[in-house]
């Protein structure tokens, strides 16, 4: 039970109203830049696109008119070295001893080095004075056949940039100079670090502002240097998704369309990178066409996402998004607010007018540090320590504060609902920069704010003795392996990327085809059930051990929905239906479990 007084709570809520309502402008001006970013662009790897013409007897431009006219924008293109020319049987090296015995082809050109002689297809040229040894670091360029068909089919080129170690700033500037005729095109650098890495990258960042050139960074890219570079960038970065071919070859279309529509809706990808099928892939049937069957699947993308309102066209740039000054203040002073309201239900028996005075002044320079950061340029850092605080302290007062004076379960409900809003329209507010929305930086913390709410609402909960008892009461025998579950559960599917098997892959397929956005599988199976029996039980059971331990398990759900909006990089509209439908299901599932208690444990009843 909170010992605040009345005008504390009116004061503090004040502040949180005040601290919301300047977050909205943030909050709109997302939701516009988002909706004006919803141009895509779809390009089709060289190398792939060659083995599946050659499988299916075509030539590389019939093929690229075929995928073209599915839906394909463009084509990526390596820059080449000598050493890939060599390897492809596309140059001749003739050492300086076999020069005299060696028979020259016609039409080649002649490229006399130190130690003998290159022979290169026309279009071709490389720099004077260089010997064999310089081969796999001496680029000459886009392939000129490819470049051609993309012209005449109407690509776009998406040049590819490999890495090369120790790579000079000579050789970096002529890596540069074959791309000064694609102004405006994404590059994507390939291997296992961006070019120039780890000493010339600035001289990198120089030659992609001088072309004009955009950054393509692939999703979960572990490539070293690409942080670096996309944070210098973030005012032309794109985020790159792709399908690799070893995941093509097992991947049945319809679950690849799904990834790539969600890539591009869920996660704000917007340049996408396609492998087409080949005739050895699992995913193609027997007898069946591997053209026709990656046809199909550019066209059900295209469709897919023409349904979700992306269309087709250059590959865009986020549009200019301000900082939003005074809603970030506004997120801070929502903080300041909650973590007061908080602390008055979680230092209960020591609240005195001292203590009072101590935490207000607390939070007061705790608001204050981070404004001055912010102003003093650490915006970043700012707003994750904001993001961070409100992550943690709005599960946790959204759970305990309806229940800190008697309320009947529907108002207590009402209330928590209105404080899980407050948080997430905080947060938005707390990450609303582009560095987030592009997740060149991101939400730091996730860890915390999973581990914290619940002990903290499980640590009030025993204070107050609701736990009392608790082993000697047979409820408990019901309650306490579902929270244990809850628990190893909550540690295990943490983070981004989770081991999922087939059946709730399955479930989560079905979800998503019936509400377009599939819900977190936390929150409508165990945090809004928990939450709704919770608040039910609190109010019907003379022990409230049982209710106690439900509110519990059930923080999992609003901190859930809070971490949902962590995720900045999400449209604003995906990440609202996700929680609406998460919400709904939930609620189902909490009149279930309500019967079930019901039936279960009546003599436990007030």
């Amino acid at each position: 039970m909170s010992l605040l007084t009345r005008a504390e709570l009116r004061i503090a809520i004040t502040i949180l109203v005040v601290g919301v309502v300047l977050a909205i402008p943030a909050i709109y001006g997302r939701y516009q830049v988002e909706q004006a970013y919803r141009t895509y662009e779809i390009t089709v790897d060289l190398a792939s696109l060659r083995l599946l013409a050659e499988a299916e007897g075509l030539s590389l431009t019939e093929a690229a008119k075929r995928l073209k006219a599915a839906g394909a924008t463009g084509l990526s293109v390596p820059v080449q070295t000598v050493a890939d020319l060599l390897a492809t049987g596309k140059a001749i090296f003739v050492p300086a001893a076999e020069r005299e015995a060696f028979q020259y082809p016609a039409k080649w050109e002649e490229c006399i080095l130190s130690d003998g002689v290159l022979l290169l297809p026309a279009g071709y040229t490389v720099p004077t004075g260089i010997s064999s040894l310089a081969f796999d670091h001496t680029f000459v360029g886009l392939d000129p056949q490819a470049v051609d068909v993309a012209e005449s089919v109407g690509l776009d080129l998406v040049p590819r940039i490999p890495f090369i170690a120790r790579a000079t700033e000579e050789q970096i500037r002529q890596v540069f100079a074959y791309l000064d005729r694609l102004p405006g095109r994404p590059v994507i650098f390939e291997g296992e670090a961006v070019l120039g890495y780890p000493d010339r990258l600035g001289v990198v960042s120089e030659q992609l502002n001088r072309n004009a050139l955009l950054l393509g960074a692939v999703e979960f890219s572990t490539q070293k240097g690409l942080a670096e570079l996309a944070a210098r960038h973030r005012d032309r970065l794109v985020r790159v998704h792709t399908i690799t071919p070893e995941e093509t070859d097992l991947i049945n279309p319809r679950a690849a369309t799904a990834r790539w529509i969600r890539a591009a809706s869920e996660r704000n990808m917007r340049l996408l990178y396609f492998h087409p099928y080949l005739p050895h892939s699992a995913a193609v049937g027997e007898g069946a066409s591997a053209l026709e069957v990656s046809v199909q699947t550019l066209e059900s993308i295209t469709t897919g996402l023409a349904k979700a309102g992306y269309h087709p066209g250059p590959v865009p740039v986020l549009p200019v998004f301000p900082l939003f000054d005074w809603s970030f203040f506004g997120a801070v002073l929502g903080l300041a607010a909650g973590a007061y309201l908080l602390s008055g239900i979680v230092l209960e028996q020591w609240w005195i007018r001292r203590v009072m005075l101590i935490v207000g002044a607390l939070g007061a320079a705790a608001a204050l540090a981070l404004t001055g950061l912010y102003l003093l340029g650490g915006t970043v850092p700012a707003r994750q320590c904001a993001a961070l605080g409100i992550a943690i302290t709005f599960p946790a007062l959204a759970v305990l504060l309806p229940t800190s004076r008697q309320r009947l379960p529907l108002t207590a409900l009402l209330q928590m609902l209105a404080l899980m809003l407050a948080g997430v329209l905080l947060i938005i507010a707390a990450l609303a920069q582009p560095e987030f929305l592009l997740k060149t930086r991101q939400f730091l913390g996730v860890k915390l704010m999973h581990l914290l709410p619940p002990l903290i609402v499980g640590w009030v909960f025993w204070r107050q003795g609701y736990f009392r008892n608790l082993l000697a009461n047979r409820v408990t025998w019901l309650v306490l392996p579902v929270a244990l579950l809850a628990v190893v559960y909550l540690v295990l599917r943490t983070g981004n990327i989770v081991v999922v098997a087939s059946w709730e892959r399955q479930a989560r397929d079905l979800l998503e085809q019936l509400l377009v956005v599939r819900p977190r599988t936390k929150e409508f199976m165990l945090g809004h059930p928990a939450l709704l029996a919770g608040f039910w039980a609190l109010n019907h059971f003379r022990n409230p051990a049982v209710g106690g331990a439900l509110l519990t398990i059930g923080t999992i759900g609003v901190l859930s929905v809070l971490n949902t909006f962590t995720h900045a990089h999400t449209p604003l509209v995906i990440s609202a239906l996700r929680t609406v439908n998460g919400l709904g299901l939930g609620a189902l599932l909490g009149l279930v479990a309500i019967f079930i208690i019901r039936w279960t444990i009546k003599e436990e009843r007030r």
